[in-house]
């Protein structure tokens, strides 16, 4: 149960990562493309830079809701961090018990079986002294 519990917040973290890096990725395409509509719209004639202004505030704002986007994600992002390791911490304390309830019981066996080559021993010495 804890296993999969660990494993669900893995993939839950490793989405929010991808979604982090393609908001990334979609900010510097649009910031790259206003770069490029920018550099043609000052070398082009006068017409073609009319429309640049218009362009360019729809991309800015685009940019903005992008990166607004990645900061929610970075706050889910943090969030799931934490929860993964408490996550693990659960799954490693449960471990841990469970490490030590087998060395209780080995150790119980061990007991056991010394108790009763002691015992086995004790008859042998026994029947050899009435020999």
């Amino acid at each position: 149960m804890a296993k999969a519990a660990v494993d669900d917040r893995r993939r839950a973290l490793a989405r929010l990562l991808e979604q982090a890096e393609v908001l990334a990725s979609q900010r510097l395409r649009a910031e790259q493309d206003l770069a490029r509509e920018r550099k043609i719209a000052c070398e082009g004639q006068q017409g073609e830079g009319m429309h640049f202004g218009r362009y360019a505030v729809s991309v800015i704002a685009h940019c903005h809701q992008l990166k607004e986007a990645a900061a929610a994600v970075e706050a889910d992002i943090h969030a799931e961090r934490e929860a993964l390791g408490e996550a693990y911490r659960q799954l490693r304390s449960l471990e841990l018990a469970e490490e030590g309830r087998e060395r209780r019981h080995a150790e119980a066996r061990a007991r056991r079986e010394r108790d009763e080559l002691d015992e086995l021993g004790l008859q042998r010495h026994q029947r050899a002294a009435l020999s």
